[in-house]
């Protein structure tokens, strides 16, 4: 089992059974794409239902960036499209790796995703930046609501 120090100390690094599959990009998009949208992937464009995956026509297998194109604006649109991993070229199966590691320890820094990912440390801080900016506006969505404190 893999050991990776961090401020708040040293966690196993092992991953639930459905992160295990992800070796590669193909098996990245698959897992995110069924966790995002299940069956009826949504255009995030116009939000239509009704989408088509791109192959390539001379071998019939999919497109290695993963689009889909929307029947209802006609536009292509992959998974990462709306979520902090849009316009990056970090690999979608190393930001799912970092962000288990985030929900694994909080005290993550820069330096552990380096590490263990073999992500430059420019990369690695990009990456944190933008997953705690994403959970603080998630956050900021979350306390406008109304607080009940209960006794128990």
């Amino acid at each position: 089992m893999l050991q990776v120090k961090t401020i708040s100390g040293a966690f196993p690094l092992t991953f639930p059974p459905g992160y295990r599959d992800i070796t590669d990009e193909l098996s990245a998009a698959e897992f995110l794409e069924k966790m995002r949208w299940g069956n009826n992937p949504s255009c995030t464009h116009c939000g239509s239902k009704e989408a088509k995956r791109i192959v390539d026509p001379r071998t019939g297998e999919r497109d290695k960036r993963m689009y889909w194109r929307c029947r209802g604006c006609r536009k292509r649109f992959n998974v990462r499209g709306g979520t902090m991993m849009e316009s990056t070229r970090i690999p979608v199966h190393q930001w799912l790796r970092v962000l288990y590691m985030v929900n694994a320890d909080r005290a993550l820094t820069g330096n552990d995703v380096h590490q263990y990912c073999q992500l430059s440390l420019k990369s690695s801080w990009y990456m944190l930046r933008r997953i705690r900016s994403g959970v603080f506006k998630a956050g900021e969505a979350w306390r406008t609501g109304a607080i009940t404190i209960s006794r128990s």
